[in-house]
């Protein structure tokens, strides 16, 4: 049973300044009357509140609060960090000026930021605080009533007292920012980065503007958002439609003061406050009463689709705010909209009368500009987005069909023959039919009336080491065996000729119709200067277009005077892009691009709004092959290397070295030797005859084809160094990581053949090369010796492990006398990787010795056994008969409590549930078991497996102890041409895990740890994010990016027990890595845990 969802406040408001600092009135007066409306209409989310208010409020003070209270959160909470108070800026250390144009930081006023030794709240400091929060829970809410908190971070209305103290022109030292944290960055990775967390920022003003205090002694923003949360209805209310009602709010009482909404890797705004329940209130609009104006208001216009000519045949519905049931019957008024602005419409022959002191809903049901057209198959109704299509008289001429099969409604788009959405509810294909209209209305935007000069703003496209400044792109992409294509880096910079300071968005309109924000807290650049829009993000194919061989997207660039909201039509990717003709299904998918915490450039204020679309951007990506061309055999190095002929690749291969003076610790020959020297390995000395680092380094130059596990580039490699024992792995460095580009295996005359996989490609800024780097492509490798382990075949054997010889060893000394003695008896039993020798630190925690007289077990056994060749039913047969020979057995009232990595699970679970012999244990707790098989398949997906491990392997600063076995199992597949019988038994689709899955509830405890390498987490960064993505772009890898899985196995597949068992199974999903579940802090304790239970 999942815990109720709570919430986790910190709410921080400070009038009193000491002296030097303009007293503020209202701040505290703010979280009082937050804390309470909280109180009153979220107590049953138990919530849990902290306030910190004038002198409690210092910066160590809130710093604390975040790591001591809100930390307190797990995944289904949600924490909200409330501020109040002044906001102010700073310069900030040239460190971060390439990714801060305006060189400035939005900071937060602390109670004790101005003394001697003291310093601001920095946005960038927050950054780091969120994203600790962000470890715990993806629901974080920041709310901030403060001048510059547009952008990070109080002026009155009256209004009476302004939220802003002057600009600190002193600039503090990069080591000053919490903890040396981007200190650390820097001299570990040579780059600065802002951490980005999925949270949403609801603040009173844009960066350029002022909050100010009302005369009632309160913040105007924070006045506004207790208003609307008062008149919350038991409907709730999403963060969207919040921040519309209270831009709304603070409208009604001045002009100079907009609120700002922004949110952040993938947080979806059209989730109800305070929860994680997503709303399906998408298709609306508030219609609200612009008192200034003296007209009536849609927050609805032209960046949401509405064309700016031919607004007049636009009509709308209106509800009231709380209406869910958008039919006609409820509609309280209908109107036309005329004059579309950015981000509003005027309203006019509105046939109702309408209470000019509440707001309502609009919903857009004809008119207005059409972009696409519909052919029906058959008659339909109350599908009311019809009316933003065309409606075609013959399905030739249609843009989409729409078809019903029974009660099965159906959209296609005919060009493609793609079946995009189906549904047996009208609501969902209407729906549907919406966020199309808005995919194609966007497709298509444009501002005739703009008075901005397009063609003074110069975007840049950068893929591939090269700059495109076209409109239209056309980039291949090459795919590996299993059909995924490959991922491609890009950069999209501009530089702003104009005279002013402008705000940039750039939207994906992806081609399975999302609409995703590219940079979703928008991009200011100062005239004359120039920045990027989108750094360092990926360039592919969608999963759900494995089979699609071309795909067409569009980067539309947006420029503005003032800052624009584009929440409103932001998607995710939703057709199923199935072929119609296969008649498929499938399931919706998201993806969403996440954008900076804080903007933070100082753009000149405009009175009025002007936006031009400044570019798009056609891209067209095709998977291609690359061209073949012959190659002849080539022997270097003394005759000890022969590059065999390959027909898909050419290149110059020189022996190189690695060196760079100025960064030598991070030289890829140091990071090559460290690594090799701190697991026990060594380079191949290439040459033979000398020491020096060029015979140990291959550079290919201008590359041109590419390999692939079916079709390797092969070097033969005759070196008398090598040993029999040792496996040698071609190992490249790639932005300072190792990554493992293939396997080997010995042929006649003890000579090696190294297969070479894979080409991974390094960023340009990242080479430690000194000389001239080439145009094409360019890689360089080492080759590393491994010493592999491989168990004999029939090899079964039960050992106790002695923890009171200092060094706790396996043996089968006086085994029998010590299970007879023993009370409490813990199994470990290993997988396909690795022995129990690896186990034996983490079990020794809960085993009594005699340094240990209070731990639980009185004693530990580890069962060793071949594991590739022995089927599973064998392997379990053996261990029941090794456990008898020692006086464990049905009769010798013994029980022991196993603990299984990976396939060890499958045995165990074959010994309890087939063959009847679940009365000699008490509880199971498996880590890593696919349950519900693997999804490896074949050699090259084991392979993959295998060396994906070994880059794994050879990043940790720790020696791994599997990584030997990882190479024998690469040893064993090299000498075979079929999977070995044990892995075969473990796919997805044998008999023995359809079988093994066949209810039959052995009334025993199961505990199950099903790893996510996205979730691990290294040094406080996640070790998926920096390098762990590089394994799914490996060639062969089965996984795909976005998927949940430790590596080795689906995180699905490893859960794959029946959850109606008695006792209910436990089942955790740890950020944890395959071969480190008895190694990381979080799969330990839990496992601790439940030994202790």
């Amino acid at each position: 049973m999942t815990n109720p969802k709570k919430f986790f406040a910190l709410l921080v408001g400070i009038d009193k300044y000491p002296d030097g600092i303009p007293q503020l009135s209202g701040c505290v007066n703010d979280i009082l009357s937050i804390e309470k409306i909280l109180l009153e209409k979220y107590s049953h989310l138990q919530p849990a509140i902290q306030t910190l208010s004038n002198e409690k409020a210092t910066r160590k003070a809130i710093i604390d609060a975040f790591r001591t209270h809100l930390s307190k959160a797990s995944a289904q909470d949600t924490v909200l960090f409330y501020y109040s108070g002044h906001g102010s800026t700073e310069n900030s250390p040239q460190a971060f000026w390439e990714i801060e144009p305006s060189r400035k930081n939005e900071t937060l006023v602390c109670y004790d930021s101005r003394q001697a030794g003291g310093s601001d709240l920095a946005d960038k400091e927050l950054a780091v605080l969120l994203a600790e929060i962000g470890k715990k829970t993806q629901q974080i809410v920041v709310c901030l009533d403060s001048c510059h908190s547009g952008s990070g971070t109080r002026d009155t209305v009256h209004l009476a007292a302004v939220r802003q103290i002057p600009k600190d022109a002193n600039t503090r030292f990069l080591e000053s920012y919490l903890d040396g944290y981007y200190e650390r960055q820097l001299l570990e990775t040579g780059e600065i980065s802002v951490p980005r967390t999925t949270h949403v920022l609801l603040s009173a003003c844009q960066n350029t503007e002022k909050a100010y205090e009302n005369d009632e002694r309160h913040g105007v923003f924070t006045s506004a958002l207790v208003a609307c949360l008062k008149n919350v209805s038991g409907g709730g209310i999403t963060y969207a439609e919040l921040f519309s009602k209270i831009s709304i709010e603070v409208r009604n009482k001045q002009r100079v003061q907009h609120p700002n909404f922004e949110y952040f890797n993938q947080f979806n705004p059209h989730t109800l406050f305070l929860t994680n329940t997503i709303s399906d209130r998408i298709r609306t609009f508030p219609i609200y009463y612009n008192k200034a104006a003296k007209q009536w208001k849609a927050g609805k216009g032209a960046l949401h689709g509405l064309p700016i000519e031919n607004a007049d045949t636009i009509k709308i519905w209106i509800f009231g705010a709380s209406e869910t049931n958008l039919e006609a019957s409820n509609k309280m008024a209908e109107a036309v909209l005329d004059d579309i602005e950015p981000e509003e419409a005027t309203l006019k022959r509105i046939d109702s009368n309408l209470n000019t002191e509440k707001s309502y809903i609009g919903l857009q049901v004809a008119g207005g500009l059409k972009n696409a057209s519909v052919y029906s198959f058959a008659p339909v109704e109350g599908l009311t987005a019809l009316f933003e299509y065309d409606a075609s008289e013959h399905p030739d001429q249609a843009d989409y069909w729409l078809l019903k099969e029974g009660a099965l409604y159906k959209i296609v788009h005919r060009l493609s023959i793609k079946l995009i959405a189906q549904s047996i509810h009208s609501q969902d294909i209407n729906s549907a039919l919406q966020k199309i209209a808005r995919w194609e209305n966007l497709k298509k935007l444009r501002n005739p009336k703009s008075k901005i000069p397009a063609d003074t703003i110069e975007v840049i496209f950068k893929v591939a080491y090269q700059e495109f400044k076209e409109n239209k792109i056309e980039i291949p992409l090459g795919t590996d065996s299993e059909g995924n294509t490959e991922f491609r880096e890009y950069d999209i910079e501009v530089i702003n000729n104009t005279t002013k300071s402008l705000y940039f968005n750039t939207v994906f309109v992806s081609p399975l119709y999302g609409i995703i924000s590219m940079n979703k807290a928008s991009t200011v650049i100062p005239s004359g200067e120039k920045g990027y829009l989108v750094k360092e993000s990926k360039l592919g194919f969608f999963e759900s277009q494995k089979n699609d061989t071309e795909s067409n997207g569009l980067f539309k660039i947006i420029a503005s005077t003032q800052d624009i909201d584009l929440s409103a039509f932001i998607q995710s990717n939703f057709s199923l892009n199935v072929d119609f003709s296969q008649n498929g299904k499938g399931e919706p998918r998201s993806s969403f691009r996440g954008g900076k915490f804080i903007d933070e450039a100082n753009p000149n204020n405009s009175n009025s709004l002007d936006w031009v679309v400044a570019k798009d951007i056609n891209l067209r990506m095709i998977k291609s092959v690359h061209q073949i061309k012959p190659s002849e055999t080539l022997t270097i190095a003394e005759n000890n290397i022969s590059f065999q002929a390959h027909k898909n690749l050419k290149a110059d291969v020189t022996f190189s070295q690695f060196f760079d003076a100025g960064r030598s610790a991070q030289s890829s020959t140091f990071i090559a030797e460290s690594a090799a020297k701190n697991h026990g390995f060594a380079l191949v000395d290439l040459v033979g005859n000398t020491r020096s680092l060029s015979s140990q380094i291959i550079e290919l130059q201008n590359i041109e084809g590419d390999v692939s596990p079916e079709s390797p580039l092969i070097l033969t490699i005759t070196n008398k160094t090598i040993a029999e024992e040792e496996l040698v792995v071609p190992v490249a460095i790639v932005d300072s990581e190792l990554v493992v580009m293939g396997s080997s295996k010995v042929i006649e005359n003890g000579s090696r053949e190294v297969y070479i996989e894979q080409l991974p490609e390094a960023s340009p800024q990242q080479s430690f090369a000194i000389t001239t780097r080439s145009i094409g492509r360019a890689i360089k490798f080492c080759l590393m010796k491994i010493v592999f382990k491989v168990n004999p075949s029939k090899y079964f054997q039960l050992r106790r492990i002695d923890f009171d010889k200092g060094k706790a060893e396996r043996t089968t000394d006086d085994i029998k006398e010590k299970v007879a003695e023993a009370n409490t008896i813990v199994l470990l039993v290993h997988g396909i990787i690795g022995d129990t020798e690896a186990m034996i630190p983490f079990i020794s925690k809960v085993v009594k010795a005699d340094r240990q007289k209070e731990a639980k077990y009185d004693l530990a056994l580890t069962f060793d056994y071949e594991c590739l060749n022995t089927p599973i039913e064998e392997i379990a047969a053996n261990l029941i008969n090794e456990l008898s020979n020692i006086g464990i057995s049905e009769t010798s009232g013994k029980k022991v409590t196993i603990v299984a990595h990976s396939m060890g699970g499958l045995v165990s679970r074959y010994l309890i549930e087939k063959l009847g012999k679940g009365k000699l244990v008490e509880k199971l707790i498996m880590a890593g078991t696919p349950n519900g098989g693997s999804a490896l398949g074949a050699i090259p997906g084991y392979l993959s497996f295998a060396s994906d491990a070994l880059t794994f392997g050879l990043g940790l600063a720790f020696a791994a102890p599997y990584l030997s076995w990882a190479a024998g199992l690469i040893v064993v597949l090299r000498k075979s041409t079929t999977i070995t019988h044990t892995l075969a038994q473990m796919d997805r689709a044998s008999g023995f895990i359809r079988d093994l899955n066949i209810a039959n509830d052995p009334h025993i405890a199961y505990y199950i740890l099903a790893g996510r390498i996205d979730k691990y987490v290294v040094d406080g960064e996640k070790w998926f994010d920096r390098a762990g993505k590089r394994l799914l772009l490996s060639i062969g890898n089965v996984f795909h990016e976005g998927e949940e899985h430790d590596i080795a196995v689906y995180t699905a597949d490893i859960k794959r027990v029946d959850g109606m068992r008695s006792p209910k199974p436990v089942k955790e999903e740890p950020g944890c890595p395959h071969v480190l579940y008895y190694e990381e802090s979080g799969s330990v304790e839990m496992m601790h845990k439940w030994l202790l239970e």
